[in-house]
């Protein structure tokens, strides 16, 4: 996936405490087996890694001639007695049987993601939506909206006015404070992050907005090689009508087939809703385990913590599945 590679590692440590911290593992026939991870903090009992980290996609292992389950088994042996004071996976979604093996004793927090299979070309991809989608599709295009996709830096001003009127929307129904919804999502999710990212990736990241005449609809931002990852997604709440999320995605589907990729990764989604259009689309669900290995609970004492202040704030989430909304800002969950 894109978040495995040497280049979404560069991206991921540049300017930061993040360190590489990958393991490099040679089988006795010569195979090479790379776990790519980050570190935060120094070697030993008070540091953390993380494949990769959180709100940077998917990480995990990758193998010379495709990840195996003894693949598997014999990194969860050397992870079994680190020394690190936490380690969190989020594995490739479709790789969720072979990481059973991983270290069993470990704990695991379940979720669900979408991946749309691209096998037979655009034709069998669009065969595989639902008549809804299609529909969304038809209507579309005869309301004059036309889909870009645009390497580089040149188009991340518009997703990113799309993705604040987003968080506006979402923290009215949520019953948010506007700014710490706004606060929320720049801190996950920066310009300057996705800038450097777009830096490393060069031609394999895409910005693709949905124009009507002249005005942004939706936006997305997209890593591209070797299998696709539509990994944020944002549109206008004035203009749902337009059905531009459908046209876009759509677009994003028949490139990455005509470009010959396997698979087209949609992520989660943060309501049943959400995951509804994906389905629409032809995704598959795939219910896969982030491995999550705390010596001192941190994650838990963090969530009762959020939840706290949700209850003080009297915010209103809706009812998650682990993954996010065309129209929301698609986001990796934390």
């Amino acid at each position: 996936m894109p978040s495995q590679t040497p280049e979404w590692m560069d991206a991921m440590t540049a300017g930061s405490p993040w360190r590489d911290a990958s393991r490099l593992y040679v089988t006795e026939s010569g195979r090479r087996i790379v776990f790519p991870l980050v570190r935060l903090g120094t070697t030993g009992t008070f540091a953390g890694v993380w494949s990769p980290r959180r709100g940077w996609g998917y990480g995990g292992v990758v193998a010379d001639g495709g990840v195996s389950a003894d693949d598997i088994a014999r990194v969860g042996c050397d992870f079994a007695r680190i020394p690190e004071l936490r380690l969190h996976v989020r594995p490739n979604p479709l790789h969720t049987e072979l990481w059973e093996r991983f270290a069993p004793q470990v704990p695991r927090r379940y979720k669900t993601s979408h991946v749309v299979d691209l096998r037979g070309g655009p034709g069998a991809v669009r065969d595989r939506f639902h008549r809804s989608a299609v529909q969304g599709v038809k209507k579309a295009e005869k309301r004059g909206v036309h889909v870009e996709s645009v390497t580089g830096t040149a188009l991340l001003p518009v997703f990113f006015n799309l993705a604040r009127k987003s968080r506006r929307r979402w923290a009215e129904r949520q019953h948010e404070p506007l700014w710490l919804a706004q606060a929320r999502g720049r801190l996950r999710d920066s310009e300057a992050k996705w800038g450097r990212i777009a830096r490393a990736l060069g031609s394999a990241f895409e910005v693709t907005v949905a124009w009507h005449e002249d005005r942004p609809v939706a936006a997305a931002l997209v890593a591209l090689s070797p299998n696709p990852h539509g990994m944020r997604l944002a549109f206008d709440p004035e203009l749902r009508q337009l059905c531009a999320p459908h046209l876009l995605n759509w677009h994003l589907l028949q490139r990455a087939s005509d470009a010959g990729a396997r698979w087209f990764y949609l992520g989660e989604s943060a309501t049943e809703g959400a995951a509804a259009f994906k389905d629409f689309l032809g995704a598959r669900r795939c219910r896969y385990a982030e491995v999550d290995y705390e010596r001192i609970p941190f994650s838990r004492l963090s969530s009762a913590a959020r939840e706290l202040g949700k209850r003080a704030i009297g915010f209103r989430g809706p009812d998650s599945v682990g993954a996010s909304l065309p129209g929301q800002v698609r986001v990796e969950e934390e």
